[in-house]
């Protein structure tokens, strides 16, 4: 399955006002707008999307009426045998949505034999004010949802959108490995850009660490933690790595996309020291851990007398675990059958024991099997 990231502009319909001048009133009370107004001005909103679509049905060259259209059209093309899912990405605002939603019906309704899979997603803050920032943290998390953890078949589309934004999507896109595309305005042909053979250094990211996911939440009274920890701060800073805003610090979008790749060597879980000291003394544990459980635990997970149990198949190996909103707790692991059988006959979890295990564990980390 090709996922095909693209961000969505207006393009669509400020094509057609130059021939549909009835409709520029509408546009233009609309521009700016929030996507939270949408209820408020929803039938000024109508009567664009109406308009728009009207004109489109009629209009032979209906495929190259946006950037988006014609650029998502030839990557279809070039892609023709594998299946396709396109996910129009909007700025936090009516025009862009309402654009998304016009490029989702020209798919449904006047492409024939299409293919392709459409999904809008709109970007919380994601406009040209003082939220940019923020917008931009909420578009590279929403992109690393789509891709679920495999860059391998994201595809980034930087044709349409506003270009303010492409450059993030472009490093995205390079330090995954991504295939990048764009349609060229003047010679409208599809272009790939190619891979640049990138090789980062993530010393900083090893170094750092833990003051960096601190950053990834946002670290309030970020001066007084500055003092206890200044050369640290001057580093991270001086890389580009932190946004301040009113002495709140948070990793900054270029941080986020850098410092994802750099976790993505690697899998997370909490333990106590005695368990993290168990797992790195099992060989089978080891390598489950490395290799599957996290890609598997979902489906191969059984509810034994309440504790959660990966059941790795027709071996021994098990390991008992709990989530806490989206992070693991490893709280036990067997290589041996009898060993396992009795601790499962002889421990309850509990609330009590939950909540105790978790103040007592430490983020561990492992690296991945290449």
């Amino acid at each position: 399955m090709k996922k095909v990231i693209s961000m969505v502009g207006t393009s669509i319909i400020t094509n057609v006002l130059e021939e549909e001048e009835g409709l520029y009133n509408y546009y233009d009370e609309l521009r700016d707008k929030s996507y939270s107004d949408w209820e408020y001005y929803e039938r000024k909103i109508r009567k664009i999307k109406d308009g728009v679509l009207e004109y489109l049905k009629d209009d032979e060259n209906f495929e190259k009426a946006s950037a988006e259209i014609e650029s998502i059209l030839e990557i279809s093309k070039k892609y023709k045998d594998e299946n396709k899912k396109v996910y129009l990405l909007t700025t936090d605002t009516i025009l862009s949505y309402l654009s998304a939603e016009i490029i989702k019906t020209i798919f449904e309704e006047y492409v024939e034999n299409s293919d392709i899979e459409i999904k809008i997603h709109l970007v919380k803050s994601l406009n040209v004010n003082e939220n940019f920032v923020e917008g931009l943290n909420n578009l590279i998390g929403k992109i690393e949802n789509i891709a679920g953890g495999y860059y391998e078949n994201l595809i980034f589309n930087i044709t349409g959108g506003y270009k303010g934004i492409i450059p993030y999507l472009t490093i995205m896109a390079v330090v995954n490995e991504c295939e990048i595309y764009y349609i060229h305005e003047e010679s409208n042909k599809l272009i790939r850009i190619p891979q640049i053979p990138l090789k980062i250094d993530y010393n900083l990211f090893e170094k750092y660490e833990e003051l960096i996911i601190k950053l990834e939440n946002g670290i309030e009274s970020y001066q007084k933690l500055k003092v206890e920890n200044y050369r640290a701060c001057e580093k991270l800073e001086k890389s580009g790595l932190v946004e301040i805003v009113d002495d709140i610090a948070f990793l900054s979008p270029i941080g986020r996309i850098l410092f994802n790749r750099y976790k993505g060597q690697f899998v997370y879980f909490y333990a106590t020291d005695e368990i993290y000291k168990d797992i790195k003394n099992k060989k089978e544990i080891m390598r489950i851990l490395k290799s599957k459980f996290f890609e598997n635990y979902n489906s191969k997970t059984q509810d034994k007398s309440g504790h959660l149990v990966y059941d790795d198949g027709n071996n021994q190996n098990r390991i008992f675990y709990f989530k806490d909103g989206d992070e693991i707790y490893i709280y036990k692991v067997f290589e041996d059958h009898d060993k396992y059988e009795k601790y499962l006959n002889s421990e309850k979890f509990t609330n009590e024991f939950k909540e105790s295990y978790k103040n007592l564990s430490k983020l561990r980390r492992i690296k991945k099997e290449e």
